[in-house]
């Protein structure tokens, strides 16, 4: 991890395309502003987190309902 210091109103540039800049440092809480191109998703870490196992629990069912419907599972009709 890389570790910089800021003050109020500086930024760091990262890649060439994304700013990250301190807006306000107030009662121990910083606020910071984001410039990122339009297809870069930008999250706060728990919120990254909680769309990543959201995400996780959607594809695990999908399998198992693939593996319910898959040919494999079908029995053909019982024809007399």
């Amino acid at each position: 991890m890389q570790e910089l210091i800021r003050k109020s109103q500086e930024a760091i540039i990262i890649k060439g395309e994304i700013t990250v800049r301190i807006l306000r440092i107030k009662n121990g809480s910083v606020r910071i502003g984001i410039t990122a191109p339009k297809n870069t998703k930008v999250h706060r870490e728990e919120i990254y987190h909680r769309i990543h196992n959201e995400q996780k629990i959607i594809k695990k069912a999908d399998d198992n309902c693939f593996q319910l419907t898959s040919p494999q599972n079908v029995q053909p009709p019982n024809v007399n």
